[in-house]
């Protein structure tokens, strides 16, 4: 995979919260996230087993999967009111989870339905109205290749 600017990298909000999020569901693009990351997180589970004779030797450890979560996390300024409104309404409904896709430009997509942790905005006197978001998965996230 070529290099990619990071400008590239795109979250965008679907119109439904039913955790079968795909291509087929209607997406916006946040406007103005400048920074944004994106983790997937597989925690092992400790299956380590002593065998007869090792209580003195070497155990080498063995570990099941366990619990898989992507989360999201990004900042900003808001680059209208639109964006503003969406992220809003999703933020104080009583249940803020969203399909969301994220784009990784020249390699494909994740889907699936995420909660939003945090929310934050913030902004000088003498600038533009910031935002911070987290989000994690709240359902199986799939990936479609370019």
């Amino acid at each position: 995979m070529a290099k990619q600017l990071g400008r590239g990298l795109l979250l965008a909000l679907g119109t439904e919260a039913d955790g079968d999020a795909n291509a087929d569901d209607t997406y916006t693009t946040i406007a103005g996230i400048n920074s944004k990351s994106l983790t997937i997180n597989n925690s092992p589970i400790d299956a380590t087993t002593p065998v007869d004779g090792a209580e003195a030797g070497v155990i080498w450890s063995e570990s099941l999967s366990g619990l898989k979560q992507m989360t999201i996390s990004g900042d900003g300024i808001f680059a209208g009111t639109t964006s503003l409104d969406a992220m809003n309404t999703l933020v104080l409904s009583a249940s803020p989870i969203r399909n969301i896709k994220i784009t990784v430009p020249s390699f494909g997509a994740y889907y699936g339905a995420f909660h939003v942790d945090s929310f934050e905005m913030g902004g000088e006197t003498e600038g533009a109205v910031t935002f911070s978001i987290s989000l994690s998965s709240s359902t199986l996230v799939t990936f479609v290749a370019d």
